[in-house]
């Protein structure tokens, strides 16, 4: 029997998103259960469909994402991490001797795409061939247009990164990068993300990680936070029991609850925000779980890694490289 408790959205400060959002580790802590492995298929469908509904609102939510960020006394987060996976991938691009090919996860407009090509000498910008892959086909004709005015070569894929393998064959990509994207799934698509890299290919995600969506009681903490009423707090602390318990926060999780509490004044200060908006709970997790999760699949992470992106004490913007093994 499935069981999916559903907090009511019209009692929370913001739009918080359903729980099947948050890294699957963590749904028993949300009180989400099931019965073999049909009904967890169900389940991680379920959770794509409710990340696949806020990207059906529109274009648009990574200017949101900037201006909270800012707003939460930040600077732009997203582009440092574009930057510092620009950076890495620079130093690396001359591993390949020949044509290098470049998947971008979850590409948006393209502003990863084209920081990390501006970052190029003459050279490695000839050479370099970029596929764009997003959900959101305005996103995509953005990206498009842009790439083409820089004088890029690109395609785009309008598509999951689950549907890689429907449009690129397996070890057709030399470098794949995610950049704030790929923590959009309760279980992240490692393999697939393996599959499609050449033997000895990179992969580089730069992300946000935190632990506030690994357990209701910090996300009924972050609700104290954006000044929640008492009504939605009762509501949320009856829907997972769990919520109420004693939880310790890491600098991270403060920063994400603060990044929060910025968006909640843009979207006070704007009105309703429409297609812009963005939902709290999804799929970040610490870093640690990413290395872990790289290592199960036979990706190989260097021992430095990861790394934080900004000189800030905090665990919040986190580089991590990964190749995948030469030999099976």
């Amino acid at each position: 029997m499935v069981i999916v408790p559903q907090h009511d959205e019209s009692k929370m400060p913001i739009t918080l998103g359903s729980p099947l959002r948050v890294p699957k580790c963590a749904w028993k802590s949300w009180g989400i259960s099931w019965s073999g492995e049909v009904e967890l298929r169900e389940l991680i469908k379920a959770s794509e469909d409710a990340y696949r509904a806020e990207w059906d609102i529109g274009a648009g939510r990574h200017d949101v994402v900037a201006q909270a960020s800012v707003n939460a006394g930040f600077g732009n987060n997203n582009q440092y991490l574009r930057e510092a996976a620009a950076q890495y991938i620079n130093w690396n691009i001359t591993r390949y001797n020949d044509n290098v090919n470049i998947l971008d996860v979850g590409a948006g407009a393209g502003d990863s795409a084209l920081v990390t090509f501006d970052g190029f000498d003459p050279n490695d910008k000839d050479r370099a061939s970029f596929t764009l892959l997003d959900p959101s086909g305005e996103n995509l004709e953005k990206a498009g247009e842009r790439m083409r005015e820089r004088g890029a070569r690109y395609q785009l894929v309008h598509a999951t990164d689950l549907e890689i393998p429907r449009y690129l064959g397996d070890g057709s990509q030399h470098i794949v990068m995610g950049v704030a994207s790929i923590h959009h799934h309760a279980g992240i698509p490692w393999h697939i993300y393996r599959d499609v890299l050449v033997k000895g290919g990179l992969f580089v995600s730069a992300d946000w990680h935190n632990g506030v969506w690994m357990h209701p009681a910090k996300v009924y903490k972050m609700l104290q936070e954006l000044d929640c009423s008492q009504d939605g707090l009762g509501n949320f602390a009856q829907t997972y029991p769990s919520a109420t318990q004693e939880i310790e926060l890491t600098q991270a999780d403060l920063d994400i609850i603060a990044f929060w509490k910025g968006y909640k004044d843009l979207l006070e200060e704007r009105g309703e925000l429409g297609q812009n908006a963005i939902w709290p709970l999804e799929g970040h997790r610490p870093a640690e779980r990413y290395v872990r999760d790289m290592k199960y699949c036979g990706l190989i992470v260097p021992e430095r890694y990861p790394h934080r992106v900004t000189q800030r004490d905090s665990d919040l913007l986190m580089l991590t490289p990964a190749y995948k093994k030469e030999v099976a």
